[in-house]
């Protein structure tokens, strides 16, 4: 059992969880067969192929390639309707007119190359940096990117019958990631107000209890104990965790396996606004 990484990790426990997350990715990628490549995932209008394309073009963006000109037909690519999953998209179907052979082999000097640019960098977790969509910190980068990984992992595996991948680095990535969308569920998207609380209890291989609430000034906050009795105590499995805050699987299925106790109206609106990804 472990738990998410730490919110003030330093720059050693953020690379080695991204590069392990990377590693595990590519892993699984190489080890795909022909067929497995090209069966559909749960991601509207992707691939298995096409999650690996997207995780390599990605890496390599952020290490500094550009890629060649390329104008999608969007009509034939219903799914990506916003503008950003137009962003992604674009990449995606560049890489679609590509040997396997060569998706992969980006994917691995895509990764090479930037934990080159990262070694030798400041190091420095606050050190802003070019990131998707604008500058971030690289602590933030770093977090996201194995989170990202390690999620588009799972993806596969469903697809292709491989278990869930839940003790690694990745994964405690990814909880510490999906923690800090939390305050903002609870406080935008669920409307709750300042002296109302939520409790998160999550059990499985990947274990914590999180305290959320609202600054006098309306904002969603993480806190470090708890505070009095919560207006909304949840209790999950990590699996319907990671579900409902990914968007992934069965939404039903997740919610099944949930338990709260507290305001009716309060849960039900977490619940319904729980997931944080694009």
């Amino acid at each position: 059992m472990a738990a998410p990484l730490p919110a003030d990790a330093g720059f050693d426990v953020l690379f080695a969880a991204w590069l392990e997350a990377h590693d595990d990715f590519s892993q699984l990628a190489w080890e795909l067969t022909d067929d497995e490549w090209v069966l559909p995932t749960d991601l509207s209008g992707w691939s298995v192929g096409d999650v690996v394309a997207h995780v390599a073009w990605l890496e390599g963006f952020l290490g500094g390639h550009v890629d060649d000109e390329h104008a999608p037909v969007w009509a034939d690519l219903p799914h990506a309707q916003s503008d950003f999953a137009r962003l992604v998209e674009k990449p995606v179907d560049l890489r679609r007119s590509w040997e396997r052979e060569r998706v992969l082999a980006e994917l691995d000097e895509a990764v090479q190359r930037r934990r080159v640019l990262l070694e030798s960098g400041a190091r420095d977790p606050e050190e802003i940096i070019v990131g998707l969509l604008g500058p971030v910190p690289l602590s933030h980068n770093l977090r996201v990117r194995a989170f990202d990984s390690w999620v588009h992992e799972q993806d596969i595996r469903a697809v292709v019958g491989r278990p869930v991948h839940a003790e690694s680095p990745g994964a405690q990535a990814t909880a510490a990631h999906l923690l800090r969308g939390l305050p903002g569920v609870w406080a935008d998207k669920a409307g709750a107000q300042p002296g109302e609380t939520l409790e998160l209890r999550v059990t499985g291989p990947i274990a914590f209890t999180a305290y959320v609430g609202v600054s006098a000034d309306g904002v969603g906050e993480v806190r470090a104990a708890r505070d009095g009795v919560p207006t909304v105590a949840l209790d999950m499995p990590w699996d319907s965790y990671v579900g409902l805050a990914t968007g992934r699987g069965t939404r039903s299925a997740w919610l099944e396996r949930v338990s709260h106790t507290g305001s009716d109206e309060r849960a039900h609106a977490v619940l319904d606004a729980f997931c944080i990804t694009p």
